[in-house]
This record gives C-alpha cells, sequence and structure tokens, in this order.
C-alpha cells in the first residue's frame, strides 16, 4: 500500500466515524447504559473480576464474553460516574476494528477501495443497523459475528493481522452464536488452504462453538432458558415479521412501507391481508432466488464461493434467530446479521460486470438502500434514544443514589421506566 492510498484510507476512516458520531452525539458525550448492559455491569460490581469475567447468563443459554469484558474493566477501574460512557467506547472498538478491517485489509469480497468505502458507509446508514445494536455491549454480538464474516475472507499480508485475528476470534467466538455459525466455513477454509493461520482461526471457533453448545444443552436441559428459545415451529407472526424486517426493511428502511400503509389505514390492521401480501413478498424473494442460483452456476470459481458463503451465512442466521429467538418478533437485532447477507448480495451483484435483469435489479435496490438508510439515520421515531430527550441523566442518578443507598438508578430505555439496583459503599 503506497503512503497516498493510505492516506486517503486513513482520512476515509476519519469520516466513516465522524458519521457514527453525527448519528448520535449524546450517546459518545455522554454515554449510555442500556439495561441489559447495566445488569452485567452490576453482577461485576458485586461480584470479583474473574466470576465476572466468565459471567453465563444461564437464561440466555451462551456466554457473552465481550459484555463481561467491558463490564469487569467499567466496575473495576472506572469511576461510576462515567461508567455509560465508557461502556459506549469500548463497545465503539467494534465498529473501529470492522472499518478498518474492510479498509486496511486484502478482502477479495471487494474489487476497489471505492466498493470498500461504500460498503463502510453502508454499515453505518443501511437500515438493518437499528438503535438496538448501536453501541451496546450486550448485542455486541452482532457486530463481532460481522466482522467474523469479513476475516473469514482476508488474505493475509500483515504481520499485525496474524496475530490481531485470532485474538478478535476467541472473544467473538465466546461472545454469542453468530460468529460459530461460521465455524465449518473456517474449517473449509482450512481444508484447501493449509496455512498455519487457517488452523488456528479453524481450532479458535470449533473450541468455542462447543463450549457455547455446551451451555445451550445445559440450559436446556436444566429448563431455564428464555421461553420461546430454540422452539423449531414458525408462526404465522414469526414469517410476517421476517417478510417485513428481513425481506423488505433491509431494502426499504420503515420509511417507505410505513408510508404506504399510512395511506391504508384499514391494511394496517387486517393481519389475514398482511399475511397475503407477506406470501408475495417471499415468492418474489423466491423468483429472485432463482435467477441468482442461476447467476451463482454461471460464475466464476471465487464469485461460487462468496454468494455460497453468503447464502449459508443467511440461511443459519436465520435459522438461528427463528429458534434462538425469545418472542415471534424476528425484528430489531435479530433482523440485522440475515439483513447484512442480503445487503452484501445485493452489493456485490450490483458492481458485476456482466450486465443483466439481476445486476439492474440490485442496482436499484442498492440505490433505495442508501436513500432510505439515509432518510431513516436520524429518524425521529429513535430520536428519544439517539439524544436522550427528556430522559434523565447518569450522574444525576449517581447522585441521588450516594443520598439514598436504596435508589434505583435508571436506565435505558427511560421510555420502559428501566431501573437497576447498585451497591456502592
Amino acid at each position: 500500500m503506497t503512503k497516498n492510498i493510505f492516506q486517503i484510507k486513513f482520512l476515509a476512516l476519519f469520516i466513516l466515524l465522524l458519521i457514527a458520531f453525527v448519528r448520535s452525539p449524546y450517546i459518545f458525550l455522554k454515554g449510555r447504559f442500556m439495561y441489559g448492559d447495566a445488569f452485567f455491569y452490576v453482577n461485576s460490581i458485586n461480584n470479583n473480576w474473574y466470576e465476572s469475567l466468565f459471567l453465563t447468563h444461564i437464561e440466555a443459554g451462551y456466554i457473552n464474553l465481550f459484555s463481561n469484558i467491558s463490564s469487569v474493566i467499567n466496575a473495576k477501574i472506572i469511576n461510576i460516574e462515567y461508567a455509560p460512557l465508557f461502556n459506549v467506547y469500548f463497545c465503539f472498538l467494534l465498529i473501529i476494528i470492522l472499518i478498518s478491517l474492510v479498509l486496511f485489509s486484502n478482502i477479495i469480497l471487494f474489487k476497489s477501495n471505492f466498493q470498500k468505502y461504500l460498503v463502510c458507509v453502508l454499515l453505518l446508514i443501511a437500515p438493518p443497523f437499528v438503535f438496538e445494536i448501536w453501541l451496546d455491549a450486550l448485542n455486541a454480538q452482532t457486530y463481532l459475528g460481522i466482522i467474523t464474516f469479513v476475516i473469514l475472507f482476508i488474505e493475509y499480508e500483515k504481520k499485525i493481522q496474524l496475530y490481531l485475528n485470532p485474538v478478535i476470534l476467541v472473544i467473538a467466538g465466546l461472545s454469542g452464536i453468530y460468529s460459530c455459525l461460521l465455524t465449518p466455513l473456517f474449517i473449509i477454509k482450512y481444508y484447501f488452504n493449509r496455512r498455519l493461520i487457517n488452523l488456528i482461526n479453524s481450532s479458535i471457533l470449533l473450541l468455542t462453538s462447543l463450549v457455547q453448545l455446551t451451555i445451550i444443552f445445559i440450559s436446556k436441559s436444566s429448563n431455564t432458558l428464555y421461553h420461546g428459545k430454540l422452539d423449531f415451529s414458525i408462526s404465522s407472526s414469526e414469517f410476517i415479521s421476517f417478510s417485513y424486517n428481513v425481506l423488505v426493511r433491509t431494502f426499504f428502511s420503515g420509511t417507505f412501507p410505513n408510508y404506504i400503509v399510512s395511506n391504508f389505514k384499514d391494511l394496517k390492521n387486517d393481519k389475514d391481508i398482511i399475511f397475503i401480501i407477506s406470501i408475495l413478498v417471499f415468492l418474489l424473494f423466491i423468483i429472485f432466488f432463482i435467477f441468482f442460483i442461476k447467476k451463482i452456476i454461471e460464475s466464476d470459481k471465487e464469485q461460487k464461493i462468496i454468494f455460497l458463503t453468503l447464502i449459508y451465512f443467511f440461511l443459519s442466521s436465520t435459522f438461528l434467530v427463528i429458534v434462538g429467538g425469545v418472542n415471534d418478533g424476528i425484528n430489531g437485532r435479530y433482523a440485522v446479521v440475515p439483513g447484512t447477507c442480503l445487503l452484501l448480495i445485493t452489493f456485490i451483484l450490483s458492481f458485476d460486470e456482466k450486465k443483466n435483469f439481476l445486476n439492474y435489479i440490485s442496482i436499484c435496490l442498492l440505490i433505495s438502500i442508501f436513500i432510505t438508510g439515509a432518510l431513516d439515520f436520524r429518524n425521529q421515531k429513535h430520536i428519544t434514544y439517539f439524544d436522550c430527550i427528556d430522559c434523565p441523566h447518569w450522574k444525576d442518578e449517581i447522585k441521588k443514589l450516594k443520598i439514598n443507598k436504596e435508589y434505583k438508578v435508571k436506565v435505558w430505555p427511560y421510555t420502559e421506566n428501566k431501573k437497576i439496583q447498585i451497591n456502592i459503599e
């Protein structure tokens, strides 16, 4: 990499991080504690660091090492008044890592630096990236899953990645299931390319997957899992939710569909019509998928690998959120990874040199993603989450706690009146 190209990429990184800041300036300046993060933080305050580091939320059915690490450092080292701010910037490291991996690594997913710049913007503004995963340690597993996917396609040319990426994979594999889903692909990569780094990466994900599977087995056998997890049935509500949040919202955000529905008030309340529309959306997706399979057959070896990998990650992550979700809604954080897979497929097809029907449709969808993502970037519907409008401030809450040790501190989301009990000396 020449000096000029490196400088341009570094400038691009700065601009992209500035975009992230603009999306939610309050969070970066004041911090934020989601209720889930607060649970881990309180646990770290009340327990030894080594107990907190390996805390397993048995009801969830997996260990979340990233959230544990964040909470331990936060509780044991950082002043309580700055706890939410530390939590935010610790999570922000993942966004920095994700964008840096795309910009500065040799990745066969993207053919040019322009494509890298463009996809990085998508990873910040695209409709799938909802506020639920925005700098929230508990849901950081979503970003870690996407980072693991990017690492899968890295061609190692820099020594720092030989040491850094395995560490990232250890944390990713022990922080949720999304990264573990990619274990078979890392093993296949090692089978065809027997470099030491590929053996290390695949071994790490294999071991971390076994750990997570063991926890799932223990949670299920002890009947402590949240109600709804490992439910293999698909309700009509789940089907409708999947059709909208993954197949529609990924490309059109919530703005365009909600505008249409607002002009047909009876439509929104008629579940039968909504179900029929969902079937039509799914059938359109199947037709698109058939054309896509034809495209894969005609593609070269490299494109076949990329597309088949994306299909696998889409199907496996969809299966995960259907059977592993705690309710019938495949929305918010549950729709991010399947939606991102569709986004990347569309992105790659848009830059295909062979112009055909699939290519033109993908270009139109990609334009829609940029437009609707930009429109929803500072959506007023979620401005309370972004800018903390009319919400209590953390430092004020801690002052009240110091006066009254029994006081329950208010945390996000404030609109649901979430509170936590913190024991301080």
